[in-house]
């Protein structure tokens, strides 16, 4: 394991040569955020504090790290920043990123966690709160396009009580999320599975029903995908982006499947963007036993969780 840089400034004497350390660390720390800037590179101080902190095993932001006493990270540094410079997202540049409470890889072409997906997980730990455990002592989830398992891997984190079912249509989607639920201790509790949510009449899950469904649906138009930022549209996969031309294809799929496969009062639990009107989506398809229980804001107040019930009331 690499030594803190922080720790290589104690190795220097009192005086000028601790001076002139900590010095040149802020001068090549301006210096790399200078050349991200000249690139038009979002954010370059953050690129460069999570850089930095991933290199020195470190996550305090306003940590004392000296990057002029070994060529090899400098050299590692300056690696991970050119990959920055080509708009790699950081997070894969890194390979990994905390979400909630858990730590996950993090691979290109899955899909990023969002921080505002935290805020989905709160709004369906809460529904498990009113959830009556099943015959076997459980309360089973399904997620629905899984990405990298950060949805399903924080819920079984949180509550011991709870085991789940994943799915993707993505290979590496589905090995990431086997590989994170080993990494936080959750493999026991989560089945990982490769297949698509619209052909839901092919999966039995053992007969099972499910007393949450949760999903992160792709919800982007697809007229909308190329004016995206090219951290999303170069690295990310457009499967778990496209929503299709109205952003509603997956969401549409999903809600169909949900009616069969999750218990009768069971929840439902979507994030979408706010531009789209589930709530009309709803009034078109009257047919459906899905009742829109209540939609949520996020942090920026913008409508994007949204509670359904299956089984109309």
């Amino acid at each position: 394991m690499l030594r803190s840089l922080r720790a290589l400034t104690y190795h220097h004497p009192l005086g000028a040569r601790q001076t002139s350390a900590v010095t040149n660390r802020r001068a090549l720390k301006r210096k790399w955020v200078k050349a991200l800037q000249a690139e038009g590179i979002p954010e370059p101080e953050l690129a460069v504090k999570y850089i930095v902190d991933h290199l020195t095993r470190s996550n305090r932001p306003k940590g004392h790290v000296c990057v002029t006493r070994s060529d090899d990270l400098v050299s590692r540094a300056e690696s991970m920043l050119e990959q920055r410079r080509r708009r790699v997202p950081l997070q894969y540049i890194i390979g990994e990123w905390d979400f909630r409470n858990v730590t996950l890889k993090t691979i290109a072409p899955v899909l990023i966690p969002r921080p505002e997906t935290e805020q989905l997980v709160d709004h369906v730990l809460t529904s498990c709160q009113s959830t009556s455990h099943g015959a076997e002592g459980w309360v089973w989830f399904l997620d629905v396009g899984c990405g990298s398992g950060a949805i399903s891997i924080a819920l079984l984190a949180e509550r011991p009580e709870l085991r789940g079912v994943a799915i993707d249509i993505s290979t590496e989607a589905v090995d990431l999320t086997k590989e994170n639920a080993i990494m936080n201790n959750v493999q026991g509790r989560l089945d990982v599975m490769q297949a698509s949510i619209g052909n839901c009449s092919n999966l039995t899950f053992g007969g099972r029903l499910f007393d949450i469904l949760v999903c992160n649906p792709p919800y982007i138009p697809s007229h909308v995908l190329q004016g995206l930022d090219p951290e999303v549209l170069w690295f990310e996969d457009h499967r778990a982006l496209d929503g299709g031309h109205d952003g509603l294809r997956v969401t549409v799929q999903v809600l169909e499947a949900a009616q069969s496969i999750v218990k009768k009062g069971g929840h439902i639990w979507l994030e979408l963007t706010a531009d789209l009107d589930l709530r009309q989506l709803m009034e078109l398809n009257s047919h459906w036993r899905l009742s829109l229980h209540q939609s949520y804001s996020d942090f920026a107040h913008k409508i994007l969780f949204h509670h359904l019930v299956n089984g109309q009331v």
